[in-house]
């Protein structure tokens, strides 16, 4: 190799037929056909026709025609037209045009214009601009402005406003401010206040504060504090106290503790004690 050097002042210049170095006192320059190194005290750069090298301490940065690498000792920067990387010891952090992905060692996240997407080893958070989902396992609740529900492996509950709606296997639970109906496969139980009605495929109960009407078939049973009737599609029974009162198509009895009465179409007889 052929050297030709020369002392300009504090500069010097080798050439040779591949390559030109420039050295002053702080920086040294190396030029070949291809590309340019630069190395000071502090930094070396490398400049070729498609990238340049910034090499600083700690970090290095790798700039082409399409995208930016920044290395340092604690993380890693790749920018690219639309989108960049962001990688550290504990997270990547990928961000484009349209969306945000945070990746950690426990969860993950995506973030799309009003929606997130969290998702960890235990659940799934969908967060839109309207609702937010929450899925657990086999759990999932969905919260909106009005209304939450919440699905289990057994049981769904949806709860809007005063109301709640509880639906199991087996039953069915409507609570709102004024009632609660409680479904089942066999029975319908709704309760207003002091008010319980009961529906069976056999038999209707109502039950208030101050009576009970059990309806089965064509008998109705009316159970108060001071009375009980029994009707059926035959006779009415009236029970008061002591007093009985029976009524047939054709009779009436009515039986006392000190009578009898029955009335018949023709005939009253009246029984008190051994007279008739």
């Amino acid at each position: 190799m052929t050297w030709t050097s020369a002392a300009l002042g504090a500069q010097t210049q080798l050439i040779t037929g591949t390559e030109i170095q420039l050295i002053t006192g702080t920086e040294t320059q190396l030029i070949t056909g291809t590309e340019i190194h630069l190395i000071t005290s502090t930094e070396i750069q490398l400049i070729t026709s498609t990238e340049t090298q910034l090499i600083t301490g700690t970090e290095t940065q790798l700039i082409t025609g399409t995208e930016i690498h920044l290395i340092t000792g604690t993380e890693i920067q790749l920018i690219t037209g639309t989108e960049i990387h962001l990688i550290t010891g504990t997270e990547i952090q990928l961000i484009t045009g349209t969306e945000i992905q945070l990746i950690t060692g426990t969860e993950i996240q995506l973030i799309t214009g009003t929606d997130t997407q969290l998702i960890t080893a235990t659940e799934i958070q969908l967060i839109t601009g309207t609702e937010i989902q929450i899925i657990t396992g086999t759990d999932t609740q969905l919260i909106t402005a009005t209304e939450i529900q919440l699905i289990t492996g057994s049981e769904i509950q949806l709860i809007t406003g005063t109301d709640t709606q509880l639906i199991t296997g087996t039953e069915i639970q409507l609570i709102t401010a004024t009632e609660i109906q409680l479904i089942t496969g066999t029975e319908i139980q709704l309760i207003t206040g002091t008010d319980t009605q009961l529906i069976t495929a056999t038999e209707i109960q109502l039950i208030t504060g101050t009576e009970i009407q059990i309806i089965t078939g064509t008998d109705t049973q009316l159970i108060t504090a001071t009375e009980i009737q029994l009707i059926t599609g035959t006779e009415i029974q009236l029970i008061t106290g002591t007093d009985t009162q029976l009524i047939t198509g054709t009779e009436i009895q009515l039986i006392t503790a000190t009578e009898i009465q029955l009335i018949t179409g023709t005939e009253i007889q009246l029984i008190t004690g051994t007279e008739t």
